[in-house]
């Protein structure tokens, strides 16, 4: 509701959100509003509106993304101790996945720009919460995908290698599928991949940054101490890439499913 006189006071005060003429609406509609409308310009309303939208959708991904990223490392553990798996991940290699995915990615999912299309999605129920049903679907799609690539590359690397080896693996494959799976993260919908590289430049700087930083635990003797790495051949970083690919590509394919009514209700 939009209104600058005294008798529009009860309809502002009334309304979801009310909006006051900032130039020539009076001081009691002012005081009745939720906001103020500086210019008088109901164009500002709609850039407004845009600018909410896109902020609240930024939010959504991030927190999605997170959530995935968590729940995922913690399926890895969950079922190595519940099949009687040695440990695939150690304490420290735990930290540096939390501390190198939650920052520069997580970030960079927070400065997307607007999507094609936002103004045309119906509004959303102010009731209903941030993690609704299809992104609760949505985070148990990525989580599985995640964790069964990282676990999946960890039970390959204890049948063809030593157990230096395979923890080194299932970490490289964890952090590497973490850091690639915020691509599919950009956006709620299926795009097949689509627009999805190189659209966001602070992402894809990030991106490259943490790969970097991953290169060198895996790669740097004084870091290989610390972080209990051992340097991976060509082929053990093939079998990682195989199951980096799987959690990304299923990661983007699962939208196709989350919009699904029976796929929503069950989670």
């Amino acid at each position: 509701m939009t209104g600058d006189g005294v008798n529009d006071a009860p309809s502002l005060k009334k309304a979801d959100i009310g909006i006051a003429m900032g130039i020539t609406g009076t001081d009691v509609s002012k005081e009745a509003a939720d906001m103020i409308l500086a210019d008088d310009n109901f164009v500002s309303i709609v850039g407004a509106v845009e600018e909410g939208r896109t902020i609240y959708s930024n939010i959504r991904k991030v927190t999605s993304y997170l959530l995935s990223c968590n729940i995922g490392e913690i399926l890895i553990i969950l079922l190595a101790i519940v099949f009687g798996l040695p440990v695939p991940l150690l304490a420290t290699q735990l930290l540096f996945v939390n501390l190198l995915t939650d920052a520069l990615p997580a970030f960079a999912l927070g400065m997307e720009g607007k999507e094609t299309g936002i103004m045309s999605k119906r509004p959303r129920d102010p009731n209903e919460p941030i993690i609704n049903k299809p992104m609760r679907s949505s985070i148990a799609f990525r989580s599985l995908f995640v964790g069964a690539a990282a676990l999946g590359s960890f039970l390959c690397g204890l049948a063809m290698y030593r157990y230096e080896a395979a923890v080194s693996l299932c970490f490289f494959t964890l952090v590497a599928a973490e850091l690639l799976v915020a691509y599919p993260s950009r956006t709620e919908t299926f795009s097949g991949l689509r627009r999805l590289v190189c659209a966001n430049r602070f992402l894809n700087i990030s991106i490259i940054i943490s790969l970097a930083i991953l290169a060198a635990v895996m790669y740097l003797p004084p870091l290989n101490d610390m972080f209990s790495t051992v340097p991976l051949n060509a082929v053990q970083l093939g079998i990682g890439a195989a199951f980096i690919l799987l959690a990304v590509f299923g990661s983007e394919l699962s939208k196709r499913f989350v919009t699904s009514r029976a796929v929503v209700a069950v989670f």
